[in-house]
């Protein structure tokens, strides 16, 4: 299958960030959602905080934000970035950034 070519229907890209946000809700990934404290995605013009209680994955829609992006692709954040391969790969903890450069940052 040629990802490239399934990215360019807005459908394809629609189910892959509800696919997204079915995982990161998912028990599975405890551990990456407890490093960055919470997460927040966009989908489908909701926001969805996933945060970790009592060793669970929560997740709480946040009414009182909606996002009228129009591209899907730019429809989700995530406050961890992956980025490199093999032993140059790394993760980044932007909400550690978010913290020691403050708000205004």
């Amino acid at each position: 299958m040629d990802f490239k070519l399934f990215l360019c229907n807005d459908d394809n890209k629609t189910q892959l960030f509800r696919l997204l946000l079915d995982v990161v809700k998912s028990n599975d990934a405890l551990s990456k959602i407890e490093k960055c404290e919470k997460a927040l995605f966009v989908v489908e013009g909701k926001v969805f905080q996933i945060t970790v209680a009592d060793g669970q994955v929560l997740s709480d829609e946040i009414t009182e934000i909606q996002s009228n992006q129009e591209e899907t692709d730019t429809r989700i954040v995530i406050l961890y970035l992956d980025t490199g391969t093999g032993k140059h790969r790394q993760l980044i903890n932007v909400t550690e950034i978010a913290k020691e450069k403050g708000q205004d940052y």
